[in-house]
């Protein structure tokens, strides 16, 4: 059935934006870097999720949390 939608949906694109988009959802996570991601270390894991928010069109905020563990929320600056 039709709907009419709030805003444009921005495309989804491959690689990290579809890797991370479950963690770019507004949402506040911590996330254990080493057992849920395939990344070397938190800035490379940091990087990443910061390169997917891009390609997803919202910004990011993260924190380090000791040493395995990062803190994750995403945000639309326009809102």
């Amino acid at each position: 059935m039709a709907e009419v939608l709030d805003k444009f949906p921005h495309p989804m694109r491959r690689g990290r934006a579809s890797k991370y988009a479950e963690w770019l959802d507004g949402e506040i996570w911590r996330i254990n870097w080493r057992e849920d991601t395939d990344c070397n270390g938190h800035e490379s894991f940091r990087s990443g999720i910061h390169t997917a928010a891009r390609g997803l069109g919202v910004s990011v905020r993260t924190q380090v949390d000791g040493d395995d563990h990062i803190i994750v929320q995403s945000y639309n600056e326009n809102t």
